[in-house]
């Protein structure tokens, strides 16, 4: 099992290093057309044409500094404003399923501008209460980050086997479910009232059928389908 954690700062470090290495590179390109372009503006090639070879340079230069700046310092530990997901007291947590994974090809998730983006439907937990089913992230670092091409939270998925879990668990231990429910604003909790059906498959994952729309999650563990079909039996 590897720590959820040191993998997002392992993969933001892979990617500072790429990008540091990019602008070392572009750094050393842009002093080498500068030298050919002055040599041959020296020569009689008109000016303006060495100085938009030397100004496309400069601005790569930057761009490539402005990615690694936004890499190397980017708030991994998932940090948005609570939700707003109505808890009542007397509500319990009655199952969960972790290491989950939307698969809803037509949901935009996201991009990276300038090296990093934050990315949406990044839910890694499904909780089941007794009154509502919630979506939430477990504040694992990158979670819902992606840095160059690399989605943070697939890695987790595909690397992170156990650990989510592990941290949900101890979050359960210490903190009411109106925290756990509302600890990110991408969090969204869907009432038993607005659930009109839920699919169980081996080859889709759980689809879950809501008045708020339709959502399909792919658990890690393929033992938690077969556990998906006793958790939301009432829905199916």
């Amino acid at each position: 099992m590897i720590d959820a954690d040191k993998l997002g700062d392992f993969a933001q470090g892979v990617s500072t290093a790429k990008n540091t290495a990019s602008l070392a590179k572009t750094i050393v390109a842009f002093v080498i057309v500068t030298v050919v372009m002055i040599f041959f503006m020296t020569r009689g090639v008109p000016i303006y044409i060495g100085l938009i070879f030397i100004g496309f340079m400069a601005l790569m230069v930057i761009l490539t500094a402005i990615s690694l700046k936004k890499t190397a310092t980017v708030e991994m530990t998932p940090k948005n404003p609570d939700a707003s997901i109505k808890v009542a007291s007397t509500e319990k947590i009655k199952d969960y399923i972790t290491e989950v994974m939307l698969a809803n090809q037509f949901k935009w998730k996201g991009v990276a501008w300038f090296g990093t983006g934050k990315l949406k439907y990044q839910q890694n937990a499904i909780l089941l209460t007794n009154k509502q089913i919630l979506f939430i992230i477990v504040p694992v670092k990158g979670a819902d980050k992606m840095i160059n091409s690399t989605n943070i939270g697939t890695m987790q998925w595909l690397l992170s086997k156990g650990d989510i879990e592990k941290k949900l668990k101890t979050m359960m231990k210490n903190q009411t479910v109106k925290k756990i429910a509302n600890c990110n604003s991408d969090n969204f909790g869907v009432p038993f009232s607005e659930i009109k059906k839920i699919k169980v498959s081996k080859m889709w994952g759980i689809k879950f059928f809501t008045t708020k729309g339709n959502f399909n999650y792919v658990p890690r563990d393929r033992k938690d389908i077969e556990r998906a079909k006793t958790i939301f039996s009432r829905f199916l």
